[in-house]
């Protein structure tokens, strides 16, 4: 049995809620001042186009597992699985830099 304690959520840093992953805040800013939209940007401020958080689900924390509860087989699946992933990344990273 893996155990593990409540933490902060990483995502929301407690909060319950941040801004939408679609909106690309500085453009929508930026936006906001060229046409002196004072109002919207007040409201971008104050959470205006916040929505829950989707790690905690509004609830502030998350559970995380205690490494030394996990069984070795399913420890060395997750370093697999990490090891893929920054591998992903760094590609992706990679074909960005090169303009792809």
């Amino acid at each position: 049995m893996v155990t593990g304690k409540m933490e902060v959520c990483p995502q929301c840093n407690g909060e319950g809620h941040h801004v939408r992953r679609d909106l690309d805040d500085t453009a929508m800013v930026e936006s906001m001042q060229q046409d002196c939209d004072y109002e919207g940007i007040k409201n971008y401020m104050n959470g205006g186009f916040d929505e829950i958080c989707t790690m905690c689900k509004g609830q502030n924390v998350v559970l995380t597992p205690d490494p030394n509860s996990i069984p070795k087989w399913a420890q060395e699946v997750i370093k697999e699985w990490e090891a893929d992933e920054a591998e992903a990344k760094a590609e992706e990273a990679m074909e960005r830099f090169w303009g792809a």
